[in-house]
C-alpha cells in the first residue's frame, strides 16, 4: 500500500527534504520504504578529490562542516533524520497540524514524547 501525502509530507519536513520530495515519496511501497528513501536523499552530496583542488581553505571548511567531505575523510556521513528511529521531536510538532499529529501518534512516531521524553 502506497502512503498517503500527508505521511509523505511529514517524512520530508522530518529530513529537510522539500514537497516536490514528497511527491515522489509517494510511490513507495510502504512508509518504512519511503523513509529509508528520505534517509538517503538528506545525506549531504560527498566532494571528490577534483573539486577540493579548485575550492579554498574556507570553502573546505564549510564543507567539511556540512559533512560533505565524511568520505574522504572516512568519517560515516552524517545524516538529518530524527534522533531515535522515527521518532519526532517537539520541534517537529510546532509545524504540524492536528491531523498530522493524530496520524503520527497513530503510527508510534511520538512514543519517546509520550513516555517524557524531549
Amino acid at each position: 500500500m502506497a502512503i498517503t501525502f500527508k505521511e509523505a509530507s511529514l517524512l520530508a519536513h522530518q529530513y529537510g527534504l522539500t514537497l516536490t520530495d514528497a511527491k515522489s515519496l509517494i510511490s513507495a511501497a510502504t512508509f518504512e520504504e519511503a523513509q529509508s528513501i528520505a534517509k538517503i536523499w538528506s545525506e549531504p552530496r560527498q566532494r571528490s578529490r577534483a573539486e577540493l583542488k579548485t575550492m579554498t581553505p574556507t570553502e573546505i571548511l564549510a564543507a567539511r562542516d556540512r559533512g560533505e567531505l565524511s568520505e574522504l575523510l572516512g568519517q560515516k556521513k552524517p545524516t538529518k533524520a530524527p534522533a531515535e528511529s522515527g521518532q519526532l521531536t517537539r520541534e517537529d510538532l510546532a509545524s504540524m497540524s492536528p491531523e498530522q499529529v493524530l496520524e503520527a501518534r497513530d503510527r508510534g512516531d511520538l512514543n519517546h514524547l509520550l513516555k517524557g521524553g524531549n
